[in-house]
């Protein structure tokens, strides 16, 4: 265990000075601490593109495969003990990764806890979800530690064993979450969505005047406001109205829902928002002149401009957390992306057909990356040489009717 924690007493002495809240999301710098959950006027999660553009994301790369593979060879080593950490924490596989992801999102960083083996491996990982753990950073010395009350008491972990996983950092430290650059589009976002209920719940009414014809003394006004109350207080309801007196003019204030362009303000928001997430807006459902090549097309974008970068980023998280010092020029972490690369079945034939055809990957290899059972006979190799007997890439044919050739011309 030496070899994970020979930082612990650096970063105590860094940090011996600084202020240490627990059980809060608190980011520690120069003896100073801010909460990230402060600088967020509205929840994020409350405005439904900025909560499905999160949701697809994240649900895509937890759909994802995890194995780890021999570097050289390229062959996936069964049985890791990375994999069975993966698999043996208390969340599943899935909901880990989506948590995560989830986490860098919102709160900007996604944290969990390693616990090992007495020989380093890892044995469970351990979903820390905000407001359970403390990050601090001192940026003098750039030394970072954790603590995370709820595992490990009061004690200070280095950076090995923990998982930190952000995207977004204004010191390439501690993430920021999305809603922190969006600052500006989610409230107006959420000002728009309250607007369209406040104007549905009042039965889709506006604002009124009454304005009487003569000066009404403080009996009729209070009389004419609770008409008007009782009648259509809490929605304009079937067969409630209200009567008044011949010297009172109604007169409405405000504007209509439709003259507001409430659709379309709420429409521009949902762009904004999947600029700031980088998704292609048709998978929010806007659809507009979209066909089946838009769609299939958004999809690509999305696996290569979004997904994949995150995707990267928790691969070398885990390769420099997850695999020991000693493996790691041997044993890499690898997310088998290919399983999302295509949208329908078409593609995904076409592509092993050509990658068979072209000598790059073996039936069997294609079957197995397909779902399929392996069949014998099926490993070699194969290039498209004119003749049969000469297909295989080894070669074999082609070298034994090289030597009868050479026989006949020595005969």
């Amino acid at each position: 265990m030496g070899i994970f924690s020979r930082k612990n007493k650096e970063i105590k002495r860094n940090t011996d000075e600084i202020q240490r809240p627990e059980h809060s999301t608190m980011y520690s710098q120069r003896g100073k601490t801010f909460n990230l959950s402060d600088w967020s006027i509205t929840d994020p999660e409350t405005i439904s593109s900025f909560f499905g553009g999160v949701e697809l994301i994240s649900s895509q790369i937890s759909n994802i495969k995890i194995c780890v593979k021999d570097i050289e060879t390229k062959e996936i080593v069964k049985d890791h003990p990375v994999i069975k950490a993966l698999y043996n924490s208390k969340l599943t596989k899935f909901m880990l990764i989506k948590q995560l992801i989830h986490d860098i999102y919102i709160n900007g960083n996604g944290i969990a806890y390693i616990k090992r083996e007495m020989n380093g491996d890892p044995k469970e990982i351990v979903y820390c979800p905000p407001g359970t753990y403390t990050i601090l950073y001192n940026e003098m010395n750039n030394t970072i530690g954790y603590q995370i009350p709820f595992l490990t008491g009061s004690q200070l972990l280095d950076s090995s064993n923990v998982i930190h996983l952000f995207k977004n950092s204004k010191n390439g430290r501690i993430g920021v979450g999305i809603s922190k650059y969006a600052n500006i589009i989610i409230p107006l976002s959420s000002a728009a969505d309250k607007s369209a209920l406040a104007f549905y719940d009042s039965g889709c009414n506006l604002n009124y005047i009454l304005q009487g014809n003569r000066i009404l003394d403080t009996e009729e006004k209070m009389e004419a406001y609770n008409e008007m109350t009782n009648a259509f207080r809490g929605g304009n309801k079937n067969g409630n109205f209200a009567v008044l007196g011949n010297d009172f003019e109604i007169k409405p204030i405000g504007i209509s829902q439709k003259d507001a362009q409430c659709i379309e303000t709420r429409q521009f928001n949902v762009l904004e928002i999947c600029r700031y997430l980088n998704i292609n807006p048709i998978l929010l459902g806007i659809n507009t002149g979209s066909t089946y090549n838009n769609i299939e097309q958004a999809q690509a974008d999305l696996v290569i401009h979004t997904l994949l970068p995150l995707i990267n980023l928790i691969e070398e998280e885990f390769n420099r957390k997850l695999i020991r010092p000693s493996q790691r020029a041997k044993y890499a972490v690898d997310f088998e992306e290919e399983t999302i690369m295509f949208s329908d079945k078409a593609s995904t034939a076409n592509y092993y057909t050509s990658l068979v055809k072209n000598g790059l990957m073996s039936i069997n290899e294609a079957r197995a990356a397909m779902g399929y059972v392996e069949k014998p006979g099926c490993d070699d190799l194969i290039i498209p040489y004119t003749n049969i007997n000469d297909n295989r890439v080894n070669n074999d044919g082609k070298e034994e009717k090289e030597e009868k050739n050479t026989e006949k011309e020595d005969e």
